[in-house]
Formats: structure tokens, C-alpha cells, sequence
């Protein structure tokens, strides 16, 4: 089984990022990803 590191960024609070992307991460049941959150990014 495969570790993937997963990077969620948003300029805002990223709620609708996170449930994005778990919901596309279902899609893979073999791979463990590890999910980290980074809200209110700002360049």
C-alpha cells in the first residue's frame, strides 16, 4: 500500500478544498494519503 502526502491550499478557509478533495481521494482505496491543510494562503 502506498503513502502519498496530499498539500491543501486556499486563500480562504478552505472548507470546500477539503471536501473536494477527500471526496477525490475515495477514489483511491489503496493508497494511505496523509492530508494537510494550509489555509489562508497569501503571496
Amino acid at each position: 500500500m502506498a503513502d502519498r502526502s496530499v498539500f491543501i491550499v486556499s486563500d480562504r478557509t478552505g472548507i470546500t478544498a477539503e471536501i473536494l478533495s477527500h471526496s477525490l481521494l475515495t477514489q483511491f482505496p489503496e493508497v494511505n494519503f496523509h492530508s494537510r491543510a494550509l489555509p489562508f494562503a497569501d503571496s
